[in-house]
């Protein structure tokens, strides 16, 4: 299933990020790609806070690789594979051990070792837009349904472009 849909700024871009927030399960993992500065982040930060994350803790992880925070699902681990080139150094990060996290996965940069993406995450594209605006592009299997219908509907704020069914 993939779902397209344009956000005019960080307002709306925060509202998708809280919607998807309020559908996940423990276990969920979002793979996010797109290039600097197009909102990767923000959505994450949208997304944590949403989960009940500490915010006077979250911060970017590109020089950590990994950020943990304790939400009402568990543990959110964010990571950025930015400065990651292998599965081998996702291995000595210990990726292996935490990819079937109980809580929740957010990986910024995804596209970076996409072959270790686990098979039923949300893939998140964001592009920029004219000005402020941004098109994210949804992709997830039959277990993101419910998620991607209610974004049609949207609750989030963001417009929709397009959707394509399964």
């Amino acid at each position: 299933m993939i779902l397209r849909l344009e956000s005019a700024g960080i307002q709306q871009t925060n509202a998708i990020g809280r919607a998807i927030a309020n559908k996940l399960a423990p276990g969920a993992c979002i793979a996010l790609s797109g290039g600097l500065g197009a909102g990767k982040t923000a959505l994450s930060r949208a997304i944590c806070k949403a989960l009940g994350a500490p915010m006077d803790l979250f911060q970017s992880p590109t020089f950590t690789i990994v950020n943990e925070y304790p939400s009402r699902l568990g543990t959110i681990r964010h990571a950025d594979w930015y400065r990651l080139h292998s599965r081998e150094e996702l291995d000595a990060i210990g990726f292996g051990d935490w990819a079937p996290n109980q809580g929740v996965t957010l990986i910024e940069w995804a596209d970076r070792i996409p072959g270790a993406i686990p098979g039923d995450a949300l893939h998140i594209s964001i592009l920029h837009g004219e000005g402020k605006r941004r098109i994210l592009t949804l992709e997830g299997g039959e277990s993101w349904a419910a998620v991607m219908d209610m974004l049609k509907k949207r609750p989030g704020g963001g417009s929709r472009r397009s959707s394509d069914a399964r």
